[in-house]
C-alpha cells in the first residue's frame, strides 16, 4: 500500500494520509514529481513505459516520474523516483516548474538533472519501463507532438523543452 501526505492546493501539508488507488476529498491533492534528464552532450533521456502501466502502456516519456511518498518532501521523492527509474545518481536537481492541476487533484513539481555519465548505463524499473533512447534537443519538439508520448506529461514538459532547448 503506497501512502502520501495530503496537501492543499498551495501545497501546505493537511495532517493525514492518502492512500494510492482511493478517490481524493474533495480539495485534497498529492505530489507528483518529474526528472528531466539531460546528458552533458546535450541529449535527453527518453524511456518507453511498460506494457503493464494502466495509463499509457507503451507510450515513451521525458523523465523519471511518480508520486511523492508519505514523509518525502517533493526533492526527495524526485530524487528517489530518478534513481529507481534509471539507476542515476545525483546530489542536485533544477527546479523547472510547479503546476497546480486541479482537476486531477495533483501538484506537478518538475526537476531537471543535468548528468555526466556512460549513456549504456541506465537501468530500468520492471514494471515502468522497457526500453530508452538519448534524443537531441531538436528532435524533442516531434517527440512531444507523437501520438504515443504521454499527454499529461506532454502538457507539462512542452513549455520548459521547446523553449530551452
Amino acid at each position: 500500500m503506497e501512502l502520501w501526505d495530503a496537501y492543499d492546493e498551495y501545497g501546505n501539508m493537511l495532517g493525514f494520509d492518502l492512500c494510492r488507488g482511493e478517490v481524493l476529498p474533495l480539495g485534497v491533492f498529492h505530489i507528483v514529481v518529474d526528472v528531466l534528464v539531460q546528458h552533458e552532450d546535450t541529449t535527453y533521456l527518453v524511456m518507453q513505459r511498460d506494457a503493464r502501466k494502466e495509463y499509457c502502456p507503451l507510450y515513451y516519456e521525458a523523465s523519471a516520474c511518480g508520486s511523492v511518498l508519505k514523509g518525502e518532501t517533493p526533492l526527495q521523492g524526485a530524487l528517489r523516483e530518478l534513481k529507481e527509474e534509471t539507476g542515476i545518481e545525483v546530489s542536485e536537481l533544477m527546479p523547472l516548474y510547479q503546476i497546480v492541476n486541479h482537476k486531477k487533484q495533483t501538484i506537478y513539481y518538475g526537476y531537471k538533472a543535468n548528468v555526466a555519465i556512460e549513456k549504456d548505463q541506465i537501468t530500468l524499473q520492471d514494471g515502468e519501463t522497457i526500453a530508452y533512447q538519448w534524443v537531441l534537443p531538436k528532435d524533442m519538439g516531434a517527440l512531444l507532438k507523437r501520438e504515443d508520448y504521454v499527454p499529461t506529461q506532454r502538457e507539462r514538459m512542452s513549455s520548459y523543452i521547446l523553449n530551452y532547448r
